[in-house]
């Protein structure tokens, strides 16, 4: 009988993924801390941020973080608040979405049999079906918050115009129904090696 070839060792588009990932993980990591700092330097010294902003983008500056952006209404600017809502919001909107990335790597290292708690080479183990469901929460907990900070920054400053993106919900809703998937595919596997 011939061996079987690992499927994730030989297919190319798993290892790009994998790496992809691993990458996109540490820049959003980095992305966390930058937005970290700019919420420390706007709280301490907001007219340099806005200095800083005006050079770079000048009037009109809009600021971005995966789907959530602030824009000043026609004839206003950003003020020193308005820079800490954001750098509050888009810390948080980018340690999700870092968190989504690392449960990506670690999935497919798990599915490969590489992490300290893989039970075997397959996907369907307990430990993938939880990561998937941690992905879908995060993804859910992304616009959350994006939707509570257009809420409450709405709130505290009228003369801002504020958007969040709702597709990270679809995803997560897709990802919590693929962990459920995966649940049954596990379950199956374990019946089966229990007959066997």
């Amino acid at each position: 009988m011939a061996k079987s070839k690992n499927v994730f060792n030989s297919h190319k588009l798993i290892t790009f993924t994998r790496v992809f990932s691993k990458c996109v993980e540490v820049l959003l990591w980095v992305m966390t801390g930058a937005m970290v700092v700019f919420f420390i330097v706007s709280l301490a010294n907001p007219e340099l941020v806005l200095d800083l902003l005006a050079h770079i983008y000048g009037a009109g500056e809009e600021l971005n973080s995966f789907g959530f952006s602030m824009i000043p209404a026609a004839g206003e600017s950003l003020s020193g608040g308005m820079l800490v809502a954001f750098g509050i919001t888009a810390s948080i909107l980018c340690g999700l979405m870092a968190m989504t990335f690392r449960n990506v790597y670690l999935i497919l290292q798990t599915a490969d049999g590489k992490t300290w708690f893989a039970k075997s080479q397959t996907p369907f183990q307990a430990d993938i079906v939880r990561m998937l469901r941690e992905i879908g929460i995060f993804l859910i907990s992304h616009m959350a918050v994006s939707t509570i900070a257009v809420i409450v920054i709405t709130l505290i400053f009228p003369n801002v115009e504020l958007s969040a993106g709702t597709m990270s919900f679809t995803l997560g809703l897709l990802m919590l129904c693929l962990a459920q998937f995966f649940n049954y595919g596990t379950e199956l596997e374990q019946d089966t090696k229990g007959l066997i």
